[in-house]
């Protein structure tokens, strides 16, 4: 299978390489992966690529290719996503343990509130899927699907310590279990938030802790043809972890 896309110019989020790019390839594996999700009626893609060219996608999912015009409109539109986040920057990059996870990991939280991850190596990546966590996925308000992925993002990759317990921006070598469904533990040998600020960690703390205050981001916020949501009067939320820990902080 080949490249449907090769992106050569996107900005390289370090702030150690100001004047490099990040290559970026989007294979025909990638798209065969990720249309599960971009078709799925339980992530909300079509305020992304729009209610046509979801239909269109379910239409030829497992028939098929999309059409060319098709396949154009949606990378265009989640390369411009993908040039956001490492523009804000807002990026995780970790090394996992085993020979089968070799390389660098990317995570990119898109403006959509999606997160996308690639992997590869320093200075080249491939696409690998984007996804809507639950939590993201069921907000109504797309300006705020973002700030869900990263507080979801915080809480499985940064440990609670120190006493008072806190989230305290890990270093850049510390090794992390991360649990995954109750069952799966994944290793990290290495993760490094890019511009801590971005995702809510205050340096001027000692130990940087995290205190979620995200500041705004205009490429997050709804187009202004995109109709708003009819209002609903619902109840109270549940206590939740991140109004906890805010609160005690």
């Amino acid at each position: 299978m080949g490249n449907l896309q090769h992106w050569p110019d996107l900005p390289d989020p370090r702030p150690e390489n100001p004047d490099r790019t990040l290559e970026v390839v989007f294979a025909e594996w990638a798209w065969d992966h990720c249309v599960k999700h971009w078709t799925s009626r339980e992530e909300p893609w079509q305020e992304e690529f729009g209610p046509d060219v979801v239909t269109q996608l379910r239409a030829t999912q497992g028939r098929g290719p999309a059409a060319p015009a098709i396949v154009s409109q949606v990378l265009h539109l989640l390369r411009e996503q993908t040039a956001e986040s490492l523009r804000r920057p807002l990026v995780l990059l970790l090394r996992q343990h085993g020979k089968a996870s070799k390389g660098l990991q990317w995570l990119l939280v898109l403006p959509s509130g999606a997160l996308a991850v690639l992997r590869g190596s320093n200075s080249r990546a491939k696409w690998v899927t984007c996804y809507f966590f639950r939590a993201a996925a069921v907000e109504k308000r797309r300006r705020l699907r973002w700030q869900i992925t990263v507080r979801q993002l915080v809480r499985m990759y940064v440990p609670i310590q120190g006493s008072p317990p806190q989230c305290l921006l890990p270093d850049t070598n510390q090794e992390i279990a991360v649990v995954k469904k109750e069952s799966f533990v994944q290793g990290i040998r290495s993760l490094r938030f890019i511009t801590p600020f971005n995702w809510g960690f205050c340096e001027e703390l000692h130990g940087a802790p995290w205190r979620g205050r995200l500041s705004s981001w205009p490429a997050a916020e709804p187009s202004t043809d995109t109709p708003s949501p009819r209002r609903r009067r619902v109840k109270k939320a549940r206590f939740s972890w991140d109004e906890e820990y805010e609160q005690q902080n």
